[in-house]
């Protein structure tokens, strides 16, 4: 996934949408079966685009939830709730900010997914 992003941006294409994109791949595997391997795939998936955008408001919020829900199915409920809690508040500082990239759906999963553990 690391080339992709690279030749993405050497291209010139818009990185929050080459991260969203690459969010979108993190939830496929999300939903295929949940093996040990494909859960540490998704986490891994995840902190790479968490990691990768150049300014914090063109991380994907549904990154932390995909990852929250990959720690939580793999028993790490305090790593879960961390990073339900970090796509929570890069949701409100969206709202604060007036980002156009806000998701209230992604935002509300946030607060579901608090509320399971």
């Amino acid at each position: 996934m690391q080339k992709v992003i690279d030749s993405a941006k050497s291209l010139g294409l818009d990185e929050g949408k080459v991260l969203a994109y690459e969010a979108d791949r993190c939830n496929i595997i999300l939903n295929r079966k949940k093996t040990k391997d494909s859960l540490r795939d998704v986490i891994e998936c995840c902190d790479i685009i968490i990691h990768e955008a150049d300014i914090w408001y063109e991380v994907p919020q549904s990154s932390y939830n995909h990852m929250g829900i990959a720690f939580f199915h793999l028993n790490q409920v305090e790593k879960a709730r961390k990073a339900f809690l970090a796509g929570l508040h890069l949701s409100k500082r969206m709202v604060n900010e007036n980002r156009k990239e806000y998701n209230i759906h992604i935002h509300s999963d946030a607060y579901n997914n608090l509320g399971v553990l």
